[in-house]
């Protein structure tokens, strides 16, 4: 019997984002999650509406911070897989906080099973707990091996979140505009248009 014709098509191609995304709360409470990657915290600053890299936590680019003079907080990205996921439609997810985040992770490794759960500081931030029950590790590995891409490194994520194109360069990875970057700048140059000319550009 003849497969689906679907069945025959290649699967998406994973860049520019490597296909991980930010989680919603739903996503998360309650459910059984498998440590994806090695967790990032770097320090951080906020630039705009952006939340860019304190160039002093990426020494490795040789690169003077230009925005040191504003405050530096510390920010963690954890990346996460959920245990019964589709294998044929995975759902990459990255769980975003600061430092309670950042202590909660230490010492776990890539495939150890946690659950994520809410708490109240300043404002509500995530932590990770490791399950006691560490049975199904196997599956989760094996889910790991499968379809995670880059070992769930998410540097070329994180690159793509970020936006900063001289940063992604210095990476020696390509910078692609991200769809709601680009409307945004595009918007920006009609409205500088208009103002220019003097006439609404549609």
């Amino acid at each position: 019997m003849r497969k689906p014709l679907f069945e025959t098509v290649d699967s998406e191609p994973l860049p520019p984002e490597a296909r991980w995304r930010v989680a919603k709360p739903e996503e998360v409470i309650g459910r059984q999650l498998v440590l994806a990657g090695k967790p990032i915290a770097l320090y951080t600053h906020r630039v705009g509406r952006r939340t860019w890299p304190c160039l002093r936590s990426l020494p490795m680019l040789g690169k003077e911070c230009p925005h040191c003079e504003r405050a530096r907080a510390k920010k963690c990205w954890v990346p996460f897989v959920h245990l019964d996921c589709n294998p044929h439609a995975i759902d990459l997810r990255i769980l975003m906080g600061a430092t309670v985040l950042e202590a909660s992770v230490k010492g776990l490794k890539p495939g150890c099973l946690i659950h994520a759960g809410r708490c109240l500081q300043l404002k509500p931030t995530w932590r990770v707990s490791l399950d006691t029950d560490q049975t199904m590790q196997p599956i989760g590995l094996g889910l790991l091996a499968k379809y995670v891409p880059d070992r769930g490194d998410i540097t070329r994520w994180l690159l793509h979140y970020w936006q900063w194109a001289e940063v992604t360069r210095a990476f020696g990875e390509v910078y692609r505009e991200s769809v709601k970057n680009k409307l945004h700048r595009e918007t920006a140059e009609s409205h500088k248009l208009s103002l220019m000319t003097g006439e609404d550009v549609a």
